[in-house]
């Protein structure tokens, strides 16, 4: 599966508020570091907020970690795995 496909796969999913499970490769842009690879056992997706001021959105999504309650953002073209299942690549 592609990454795009997996997204789409995770909008779906969300839409029918079902969990899933993927991984992706930390980036913060304003300190260009990465953590390392990040594991979410149970998330859904949100919309992105239409206030925000970041210049990226298009290319971020934001989910709710259902464990922690708390949302967070990723950036699109480093999702890595989707139900514990690694992905083929972007295009």
């Amino acid at each position: 599966m592609k990454v795009y496909e997996a997204i789409n796969e995770m909008r779906r999913m969300s839409a029918e508020k079902k969990e899933f499970s993927f991984s992706f490769m930390s980036y913060s842009l304003t300190r260009d570091k990465s953590e390392g690879e990040v594991f979410v056992e149970h998330a859904i997706l949100y919309k992105n907020p239409k206030e925000a001021k970041n210049a990226y959105q298009d290319y971020m999504l934001t989910y709710l970690d259902t464990d922690t309650g708390q949302t967070h953002q990723m950036w699109q073209p480093l999702l890595m795995s989707f139900q514990h299942r690694p992905l083929e690549g972007v295009e």
